[in-house]
């Protein structure tokens, strides 16, 4: 079984009406990508009949529940299997946290709804689990995005959180921020700086998920076009040539599970892919735009994951015909008045 459901796989049974009613509320949010979904559900919604909202009765498991439960948790589990990645698609990555765990569900929009990806959930540490409310869900997300680091590189995605202060984490004062409150923000701010608050009762996924107690390339990168463009770029030619200066070795390194092999500088720690002309700027506007860093912050960006000739002054002229970056510093510009004496 693959990874990206195992925490669904590992799902414990619940041991109480309440607990039950947060697994079905999960299952619900998929239920159109699960045939007969009503039919499987039938024995376990009957322990729902007449209860209250926040029931702590214990549910006594018979044969024919035991099969229910199982036999939901493998649909869920084909049904996540059948979707498969599309560069082109939107993405939604939504996140939560209880008191003791932190979970968060990668969705695709489709035109039919939602389709996910992937499933995330951790258990918090003793330390963790006294953080205050806003840094637990902040790190969820931080969490959420490591893990899903991989499907989210270059692609512009919304992160929705049941934590209402946290979509404004990007407009406070960053000298009442913690260390650690800074450095989990300086990282998604390198993915993503749209969040949105959804409540935690729609928001059942990731919510079920951190509440259980036990528990590459991106679409500019096809393949095929790289490929096809490096071969075809006169300034690589040059390069190769030598008649063009390039510091650094460019080598062909052919990628993971497949037969193309692309030019890239083998000089760093990874492998740095050469960019030809059309797409030089396409890179700059879909990392840039995502929290719009300044000149350094997006030049350590792209130069750690692509490379091509005068890289720092291409970056530098884009980042300075910035609209956004400069509405944003326009203050810095602002004249005091002059006084009469």
């Amino acid at each position: 079984m693959s990874t990206k459901v195992e925490a669904i796989q590992e799902f414990p049974k619940p041991e109480t009406v309440s607990q039950l009613r947060s697994f079905l509320g999960m299952i619900s949010f998929y239920h159109r990508f699960i045939p007969k979904i009503a039919e499987i559900l039938a024995y376990l919604n009957a322990y729902l009949v007449g209860s209250k909202k926040r029931d702590k009765t214990k549910i006594k498991w018979n044969p024919e529940t035991d099969a229910s439960f199982d036999k939901i948790k493998k649909c869920l589990a084909d049904a996540t299997l059948l979707s498969h990645f599309s560069t082109d698609a939107k993405l939604a990555l939504v996140t939560g946290c209880s008191d003791f765990a932190m979970g968060g569900v990668l969705n695709e929009i489709t035109p039919k709804g939602p389709k996910p990806l992937g499933f995330f959930s951790k258990k918090l540490t003793p330390t963790q689990a006294k953080y205050s409310a806003y840094d637990r869900e902040l790190l969820a997300a931080y969490s959420a995005i490591q893990y899903f680091r991989h499907m989210l590189e270059a692609r512009p995605f919304a992160l929705y959180v049941d934590h209402k202060p946290f979509t404004y984490a990007f407009r406070q004062n960053s000298d009442k921020c913690s260390p650690r409150r800074l450095r989990q923000l300086d990282f998604i701010s390198q993915f993503t700086t749209d969040i949105r608050y959804v409540p935690g009762k729609e928001s059942v996924v990731a919510d079920s998920l951190s509440r259980v107690c036990e528990i590459q390339f991106s679409s500019l990168s096809d393949l095929k076009l790289w490929e096809s463009s490096q071969n075809s770029d006169p300034e690589l030619k040059g390069i190769l040539e030598g008649k063009i200066k390039f510091s650094g070795d460019l080598v062909k390194v052919q990628m993971p599970d497949s037969e193309i092999s692309l030019y890239c500088n083998v000089n760093s720690e990874s492998n740095r892919f050469y960019v030809h002309g059309e797409l030089r700027r396409k890179i700059f506007d879909n990392l840039h735009n995502m929290s719009h860093p300044g000149k350094r912050a997006t030049k350590a960006l792209i130069a750690s994951r692509y490379c091509w000739p005068n890289q720092n002054k291409d970056i530098t002229n884009w980042c300075r015909a910035c609209i956004p970056c400069l509405k944003s510093k326009v203050h810095q510009y602002t004249k005091a008045p002059v006084f009469q004496f």
